[in-house]
């Protein structure tokens, strides 16, 4: 599937909000269970409340903590980005957004910029091999001792795969949080925000993506013991302690 904001869209937003190493959600995507078998780690527990000034330094050996390693699921409008962000603050652990992650591609100067900033200003969409290439590329110059919060990646189960083998040497998921959020609530949210481009018929054609290309990975993660599902349909606040209650349920 080709890389999309919101499947249907057909181009990559301009950026919106600066959240350092992450933002709010450019690219628009089961009770808790243990972690992967033979994972052999689990997501690191923090105190609810807990903020990036009480984690202890990655890059400092003797205060070294466990890496958090996360993707985001879940539909277009069901607040991924919001959350992403909130999570980075809370945990300090660098947020990844795939729309980012092209743009600061095409304005690189590289070979693999130069292509990712043709094909944007052609007005296409960035197709998968490239945006697996970006993620890879990115992903191999990061200090993974740190952990993430991924955004926006994966959004098909080849590109589960794809990131799994990007992982394979610096060690698997931690934890995919899936936001989940009722299909009329999110029409409902996507026509409140008055966008030209939130037509009714168009936001019925992203979800439609979503559910034939994204919600599969539903089914993947929740195999491999990763998932855990947060009610999305409740207030910002009450979503955020969800998800952190979601993470600490599965300490290290």
């Amino acid at each position: 599937m080709p890389l999309t904001p919101e499947p249907g869209t057909g181009h990559v937003p301009p950026k919106t909000a600066d959240f350092g190493p992450s933002s709010t959600d450019p690219c628009a995507a089961s009770p808790a269970v243990a972690p992967a078998e033979g994972a052999g780690w689990a997501p690191v527990a923090l105190p609810m409340g807990a903020s990036a000034a009480g984690r202890p330094d990655a890059a400092s050996p003797s205060n070294a903590a466990p890496p958090l390693r996360v993707v985001f699921l879940g539909p277009p409008n069901a607040g991924k980005g919001t959350q992403a962000a909130m999570l980075r603050e809370k945990l300090g652990v660098p947020g990844i957004t795939t729309g980012d992650l092209l743009r600061r591609e095409a304005a690189s100067g590289t070979a693999l910029g130069l292509r990712v900033k043709g094909i944007m200003e052609s007005g296409g969409l960035v197709d998968d091999a490239t945006v697996d290439e970006v993620v890879r590329e990115h992903l191999r110059q990061v200090d993974l001792r740190r952990g993430f919060l991924l955004d926006g990646y994966p959004r098909t189960r080849a590109q589960a795969e794809t990131l799994a083998g990007i992982l394979a040497a610096a060690g698997p998921l931690d934890a995919v949080l899936l936001i989940a959020v009722p299909e009329e609530e999110l029409l409902r949210r996507a026509l409140a925000r008055g966008r030209s481009d939130d037509r009714e018929e168009v936001v019925r054609a992203r979800l439609r993506v979503y559910r034939e290309e994204t919600e599969p990975l539903i089914g993947y993660y929740r195999r491999l013991g990763l998932l855990r599902e947060v009610d999305g349909n409740q207030p910002i606040e009450e979503v955020g302690r969800a998800l952190l209650a979601a993470l600490e349920a599965h300490p290290v």
